[in-house]
């Protein structure tokens, strides 16, 4: 949208709603980004982003737009016919113009967040804070950019299906830590299984390979006197090797 987009009250709606209606919007303008919203002694301005939907409801002679954002509404009433399905079509037009524009800005880290995110389905090495943390960082980044009220017509499009992959991780990023690193953890525990038989003379016990194979940034291993720790060493050592 190149230029800002115009509907107001017309003829005799704009003196009787006036008095009908005074905390309802009188006028709307559009633009690129965002409606802003006049009445009678203040503005109001919505990011396009945040618009869920705008319904139209029409009377005898006048129709009315009821706009929903942010768990909010304003509506602006005493339009023509014409004028408000001429603007809610005008207005759904530059919604999916802005979430198209915005999606591509941010597509190289959607990639690369959604990326990430599949290789973990299967994860090639345990899931460490540092590189959680980095993930993390980026999905909260993207969303930052975005709100869960995408137009219908974009909701097959690949990338606001990567978009709803970065929400539902944001859901519970420290369950989806969780999860990843016991898969990890069990998958590494077959594939390794030969190596803590035979690494010592008596093999490693459950507790002594999982302390091997969770491979955080920072690891602890608490145990009594004679409880194998260095049968845990030697084998974590011949395990990173």
């Amino acid at each position: 949208m190149k230029k800002a987009y115009r509907v107001a009250r017309t003829g005799l709606a704009r003196f009787l709603f006036t008095a009908l209606r005074p905390r309802q919007a009188i006028v709307i303008i559009m633009d690129a980004h965002a409606l802003n919203l006049e009445f009678s002694s203040r503005s109001s301005k919505i990011s396009l982003s945040k618009i869920k939907s705008a319904e139209i409801n029409t009377g005898w002679f006048w129709s009315r737009i009821r706009l929903r954002y942010d768990r909010k509404e304003a509506v602006v009433s005493g339009l023509s016919p014409k004028d408000a399905q001429t603007f809610v079509k005008a207005l759904e037009d530059a919604r999916v113009d802005w979430w198209l524009r915005t999606l591509a800005s941010q597509i190289e880290i959607l990639n690369s967040v959604c990326d990430r995110l599949a290789q973990l389905e299967d994860p090639p090495e345990y899931l460490r804070l540092s590189i959680f943390n980095a993930l993390r960082h980026d999905a909260q980044s993207i969303a930052g950019q975005f709100t869960v009220h995408w137009p219908s017509s974009l909701s097959d499009t690949l990338e606001i299906q990567r978009l709803r992959t970065v929400l539902d991780f944001l859901q519970d990023p420290e369950h989806f830590r969780s999860k990843t690193n016991t898969t990890f953890i069990g998958n590494e525990l077959e594939r390794s299984q030969e190596l803590f038989d035979r690494i010592e003379k008596r093999p490693l016990t459950e507790e002594q390979r999982k302390a091997v194979v969770v491979d955080d940034d920072r690891n602890l291993v608490i145990a009594a006197a004679g409880s194998g720790k260095t049968s845990v060493i030697a084998a974590k050592a011949g395990w990173l090797l």
